[in-house]
């Protein structure tokens, strides 16, 4: 259960948590609340570049650089299983063509 600072409350009229964002040995908190919305903040600030894609930054990457796991397991399936369809809808395309030309 997150403890919230009463004090801040008082003069501010905003809630805040009250544990802090680091920890007495210098190290970050990873119960903090805001700690997932920080770290994303960091996140986005890295960019990185892709010869296929361009740019991307490390919250949202592109297919080619998704770290493992189930859920980019998933993204990189859809991604492939699109590109298979559109190969597909081309190969009919140029063999409609050959067939009229």
């Amino acid at each position: 259960m997150v403890e919230w600072d009463k004090d801040y409350h008082e003069r501010t009229g905003k809630w805040r948590p009250l544990s802090a964002w680091r920890n007495k040995d210098g190290k970050i908190n990873v119960e903090h609340p805001d700690y997932i919305k920080r770290l994303k903040e960091q996140l986005r600030k890295i960019v990185k570049k892709c010869d296929i894609c361009g740019e991307y930054n490390l919250a949202d990457p592109c297919v080619h650089h998704l770290p493992d796991g189930y859920i980019n397991d998933q993204k990189r399936k859809e991604y492939y299983s699109k590109m298979k369809k559109k190969k597909t809808v081309i190969k009919d395309t140029t063999s409609n063509q050959k067939r009229l030309g």
